[in-house]
């Protein structure tokens, strides 16, 4: 398994131009989570880094990218 930082994961969210509106305006805990798959070969992964509030299970923040 590969390893990704934590810095890696928070700026791909930061830069992400991918928009969710979030139901509140402040959150006192988020969550970030990340997972990989890939498409047709194992040299083609993708990756979904989102931010959620675990106790509403609500998703604040994803994003797609390729190649991390």
């Amino acid at each position: 398994m590969q390893e990704v930082s934590v810095w890696k994961v928070l700026s791909v969210l930061v830069n992400s131009h991918y928009v969710l509106t979030p139901r509140k305006s402040y959150y006192e805990r988020l969550e970030v989570d990340e997972f990989w798959t890939y498409v047709g070969n194992k040299g083609k992964q993708y990756w979904l880094i989102y931010a959620y509030e675990r106790q509403s299970g609500e998703i604040v923040a994803c994003v797609w990218e390729s190649g991390i």
